[in-house]
């Protein structure tokens, strides 16, 4: 397997079991294990399981985050593609409680400085496009604020509620 294909599974198991157990109950031999690789081989990709952890939530966030550059880039009236945000954030926590799990567990845990890094990557690549797409739908009005109540509600919801569980594909 190539370095890059190894690093890809690295993380990619290390969500997965993120999502399944939590942070505190993963260790680099389990990952290791579901990747098909000797513990150690981990160490020549990451330095410490707190870098994967790292790098498991930078690239859960921008994947997260694709379906909406991808509204938001497709042109047309400003109402109806916030409209399709908002349906694509649900139905991403849909095809993804295990992300939303993963952020209830470092919510929890109180992992803020890794919450922050988080937060940071959606605010430097999403929050801009987003503050804009509201002030086109509601002109005059504070997009800035409006948006810290549309997205707190809906994130609020997914992240300290069990509704996620209870949502069904669109």
């Amino acid at each position: 397997m190539a370095a890059r294909d190894t690093r890809t599974a690295i993380i990619d198991a290390a969500i997965g079991l993120f999502s399944e157990r939590g942070f505190e109950a993963v260790s680099t031999r389990e990952i290791a294990r579901v990747v098909g690789i000797a513990s150690p081989s981990i160490y020549k990709h990451f330095a410490s399981i707190d870098d994967i952890t790292r790098e498991a939530l930078r690239i859960s966030t921008q994947r997260r985050a694709a379906p909406y550059r991808q509204v938001l880039e497709a042109g047309g009236p400003a109402a109806e593609r916030l409209k399709a945000v908002v349906i694509a954030m649900i139905a991403g926590f849909q095809r993804d409680p295990g992300l939303v799990h993963l952020y209830q567990q470092l919510l929890a845990a109180r992992q803020d400085a890794v919450m922050a890094q988080v937060s940071a990557l959606w605010e430097q690549d999403m929050q801009p496009a987003l503050i804009g797409l509201i002030a086109e739908v509601a002109p005059g009005q504070d997009a800035a604020f409006a948006y810290y109540v549309l997205f707190s509600f809906v994130l609020g919801q997914a992240l300290f509620s069990p509704v996620h569980e209870r949502l069904r594909p669109l």
